[in-house]
């Protein structure tokens, strides 16, 4: 059995979908929410023990964090979602169908209780990642 490429591209948006989803998702990286920045400075630089990409295309969607390696979709949801809950349910069947996990956070959650939201992801990523 062979072993797998750490370093290995992952190809998760054709490059036509990458390009019309490119600008969008810089944007998005530039003008995160509080919640998204506060994960972000918890999921950066690898401090769960994997690397994890924001605002990344997965096919026709920006999702807000990606770990390849583990293949694991991280959401933070505002006050927005409660209105589009079938919508981002279809959406994460559509990850899912791909492979991905994907997880779901409010940001009331992330911003008031974030050491067990890095709890779960950290759990999700399984036994490589660090303990604080």
């Amino acid at each position: 059995m062979a072993s797998e490429n750490p370093k290995r591209k992952i190809h998760t948006a054709t490059p036509a979908q990458w390009r019309a989803l490119k600008p969008p998702a810089r944007q998005m990286r530039r003008d995160p929410t509080p919640a998204e920045d506060a994960l972000w400075q918890a999921l950066r630089g690898g401090k769960l023990g994997a690397k994890f990409r924001r605002q990344h295309a997965i096919g026709r969607f920006i999702v807000d964090f990606f770990c390849p390696a583990a293949g694991l979709v991280v959401e933070v949801d505002g006050a927005a979602h409660d209105q589009r809950k079938g919508y981002d349910a279809a959406r994460d069947r559509e990850l899912e169908a791909k492979g991905f996990r994907v997880l779901r956070f409010g940001n009331d959650r992330v911003l008031s209780d974030p050491s067990a939201v890095v709890g779960e992801i950290r759990d999700a990523l399984g036994p490589q990642s660090p303990s604080p």
